[in-house]
């Protein structure tokens, strides 16, 4: 156990080994030891949106729009969303990217996950997650531009007809969920999904309603490619071909249902005071949000120094459960001064 504890300690800063099998031991051990010995805490190194005082707003109303009207409960069985994301070879055989620090202090600045100044090896796929299951991967060649013609040819049309086998009669019913890139804003784009829409009844996302810099919104981003990066962590393709085959095969297995399981707590929780998201307002206090047993999750907000101004319908929308509401009446407000 000493030598166990001394190989730990030493290597937390750098590139996680992996322990069990270096220091012949398992793996509930090793967490004995990290967790209690060691007393360290495992923090995730993400990446965030700078976000402007233009796309909070934006988030405030469209990503809330989008939320209630098409995403929240039973409504997603009709959605469909799309987004493009990259797969890399480098996904797979990869080094972790947490590291372990003591309780209560900050990841030092010279603990970093090093990537390779290389352009890895990859390619660009288009996935399409609906209520009712994961259509197949599409892959993008290479030294393809993604512009409206190819979006529309190559992706919409083939999608299409996948959504009219899986909502024979229902078309009327599903609604398209795409991002802001510019091949899915053209004016020519718009002008298909209008067609579709007159022919099949299909709705789609109107470029005014789409929530910005928003990756939290989608089910894509905040499950669905997520979840596919991480189960082609254990994967050992050697090149392009090989994780193509990997990809696809892990992307079978994802489905929505899984994220209504909700055996985590949500990856985004939106708090509204009456029509206004009061997520990004510091002043007023803030929000906490953690597990709490196999299949529940707690999230608290706390207002600082409550005002008559603060009474109002406050709702708590997670990004895995249906939104949930409560009216709070600011009756009296105390004032306390030390002279």
């Amino acid at each position: 156990m000493g030598k166990n504890f001394k190989s730990i300690d030493h290597v937390r800063c750098g590139p996680p080994p992996r322990f069990p099998r270096m220091c012949g031991t398992s793996l509930k051990t090793i967490n004995n030891i990290i967790h209690k010995d060691l007393e360290l805490d495992t923090r995730r190194k993400g990446k965030v949106h700078k976000l402007t005082p233009f796309h909070m707003k934006n988030r405030a109303t469209n990503a809330r729009k989008l939320y209630e009207e098409h995403l929240a409960g039973s409504r997603s069985e009709y959605t469909a969303t799309l987004d493009e994301a990259w797969m890399y070879v480098t996904y797979c055989n990869g080094i972790r990217k947490i590291c372990y620090i003591k309780r209560g202090n900050q990841v030092p600045d010279n603990w970093v996950h090093q990537c390779s100044e290389t352009f890895p090896k990859g390619f660009m796929v288009v996935g399409v997650m609906t209520g009712r299951g994961v259509l197949p991967l599409i892959k993008v060649p290479s030294k393809v531009k993604v512009n409206s013609e190819f979006y529309i040819e190559c992706v919409l049309k083939p999608v299409i007809e996948q959504l009219k086998d899986l909502y024979p009669g229902e078309m009327d019913k599903v609604f398209l969920h795409h991002d802001k890139a510019s091949s899915h804003t053209s004016n020519k784009t718009q002008q298909f999904l209008q067609e579709m829409k007159d022919t099949l009844g299909l709705n789609f996302i109107r470029n005014s309603d789409i929530p910005v810099k928003s990756p939290d919104a989608s089910p894509l981003d905040f499950y669905g490619f997520g979840m596919l990066k991480q189960r082609l962590f254990n994967r050992r393709p050697k090149n392009e071909a090989g994780l193509w085959k990997a990809a696809q095969e892990e992307w079978s297995n994802v489905s929505l249902s899984k994220v209504k399981e909700s055996p985590e707590p949500p990856v985004f929780v939106f708090w509204y005071q009456d029509d206004r998201m009061i997520n990004y307002d510091s002043r007023r206090g803030h929000i906490t949000t953690h597990k709490a047993g196999e299949d529940t999750a707690i999230s608290r907000i706390f207002i600082r120094n409550a005002h008559v101004s603060d009474s109002g319908n406050y709702t708590c929308c997670p990004s895995n459960a249906e939104p949930t509401s409560i009216t709070v009446h600011v009756l009296n407000v105390f004032l306390n001064t030390i002279s």
